[in-house]
């Protein structure tokens, strides 16, 4: 491989960015090339220094999704961080996918239990409408209220829980990227 291939075969894994983050990242390695051959190296030996073309790509596109989390936290940024990671190594798959699946099912159980809590009362009021009013169905319509209010602090809570784990989680994805870059630097 020479450095036109290496240069073409990068800018094709980098499709899914935009046009002028490739071409600022292309014009990266055009630099370390044009160093490389500065001091004397051949294109073979600065490609074997850099490494795969297709593995920058996915650690790049991996800096790039965590970067777009970080400044826009959306759940699809976020889930396109997840798909990128586990897209660098297999070893990611079991330490991403796991806790991502984890948090989720907290959340999102979090919020349907605020979600349920809130509309108890709404329930209560059908139930009593269809059985009649009797003592025990005044009962149950004042303890929906209260579950509608504890509900309602419920997903207060709840949204800075999510707020809270959306950045945690984020700088768990970070310490992975650091221990993957690490391994590759390694070998």
């Amino acid at each position: 491989m020479n450095k036109d291939a290496f240069l073409h075969e990068l800018k094709i894994s980098l499709s899914n960015i935009s046009a002028e983050e490739r071409e600022d990242i292309l014009y990266d390695y055009i630099e370390h090339f044009q160093i490389g051959l500065e001091e004397g190296k051949s294109e073979k030996e600065i490609i074997e220094k850099l490494g795969s073309p297709k593995m920058i790509a996915k650690e790049l596109l991996v800096t790039f999704h965590l970067d777009k989390a970080q400044s826009q936290p959306t759940l699809g940024n976020l889930f396109g961080v997840i798909v990128a990671m586990i897209g660098v190594s297999f070893m990611n798959f079991v330490f991403v996918l796991g806790p991502s699946i984890v948090i989720l099912g907290f959340l999102l159980a979090g919020w349907g239990i605020s979600l349920a809590f809130m509309i108890s009362p709404i329930l209560a009021v059908l139930s009593a409408i269809m059985f009649g009013f009797s003592s025990s169905q005044w009962l149950q319509v004042f303890a929906a209220l209260t579950l509608c209010g504890l509900g309602i602090l419920l997903m207060n809570g709840m949204y800075y829980v999510t707020i809270f784990m959306y950045k945690l989680f984020i700088r768990y994805l970070k310490m992975n990227i650091t221990i993957v870059r690490s391994k590759h630097v390694a070998s």
